[in-house]
């Protein structure tokens, strides 16, 4: 007769306060140094020197604090948003005329595929990104066909 022995299944373990003041810090940083907002927020500077911040971000409850300031559904609005994004050209000799933000659209359209696991963000890589301008006719459909 074998005994099989259950075990429990962990709970998703809650972000703690140390870990809530952290996010707090980088955002008022703009996100840009999350080892700098770790130790401003209580961590040792010893422990966010040694990948701190990696074993950090790779936590499940990070994870889940990442999830409750950025859902999902504002991810994507804010990321169709951006796909959409403008610019005003301007000329001492014309009108001001609105056009397309390509630049920015890239950038929004790459922040979309890192979070959706579909590039790596590093050049070089096996992944090609074929943008197809549809916004914009060609000539062809300038001079009628």
């Amino acid at each position: 007769m074998q005994h099989v022995i259950k075990r429990k299944k962990r709970k998703q373990k809650a972000p703690s306060v140390l870990q809530r003041r952290t996010l707090s810090k980088y955002a008022q940083q703009g996100f840009k140094n999350l080892p700098n907002a770790m130790v401003e927020a209580g961590y040792s500077p010893k422990i966010v020197e040694h990948n701190g911040a990696t074993k950090l971000v790779k936590t499940k409850s990070w994870q889940t604090l990442i999830d409750e300031y950025w859902p999902d559904k504002l991810l994507v609005q804010v990321g169709r948003e951006g796909l959409e994004a403008t610019k005003i050209v301007t000329s001492p000799t014309e009108k001001d005329k609105v056009v397309p933000d390509f630049y920015a659209r890239h950038q929004y359209l790459e922040t979309a595929l890192k979070y959706k696991g579909k590039s790596t963000g590093e050049g070089g890589g096996g992944n090609t990104l074929v943008i197809v301008n549809h916004g914009i006719p060609d000539q062809q459909e300038k001079e009628g066909g």
